[in-house]
């Protein structure tokens, strides 16, 4: 594997990661929540059908050899929850790690509902105060 594919590699993988652990480290302040926009781009980066984030996988895809509509495909199966989300089960990553993993499956999976089906926002009547 060259250096390239190598970062490519790289930021697919980060993406991935990102999907399950976006989050924020309780210091300086923050409280620790998942960081949604990082969940939700590493979603849409690796889910989206057309437009430039698709664009943008596929290139890097094929930089590797592989099928980036394969990739998102496969993704949109295990957050739909047709498909396993893979786990390395090695025993240093047990117990704490795959709670962690398990967490960041439900709460991608419930990013991934949301950007789905948006909650619809209630119409209002925007009244002009202007004079004429």
């Amino acid at each position: 594997m060259t250096p390239e594919q190598r970062l490519v590699a790289a930021i697919l993988q980060q993406a991935y990661r990102d999907m399950f652990t976006a989050g924020r480290a309780p210091a300086n302040g923050d409280d620790g929540r998942p960081d949604n926009a990082s969940i939700d781009g590493a979603i849409r980066f690796l889910t989206d059908t057309h437009g430039h984030k698709a664009w943008w996988r596929n290139y890097y895809c094929s930089l590797l050899d592989l099928d980036g509509d394969v990739l998102a495909a496969r993704v949109r199966m295990m957050l739909d929850g047709a498909m396993d989300v893979p786990i390395d089960e090695s025993p240093t990553k047990r117990d704490s790690g795959i709670k962690r993993h398990e967490a960041g499956v439900v709460r991608a999976r419930e990013r991934w509902r949301h950007l789905k089906n948006p909650p619809k926002t209630p119409r209002t009547s925007v009244v002009s105060s202007c004079a004429g």
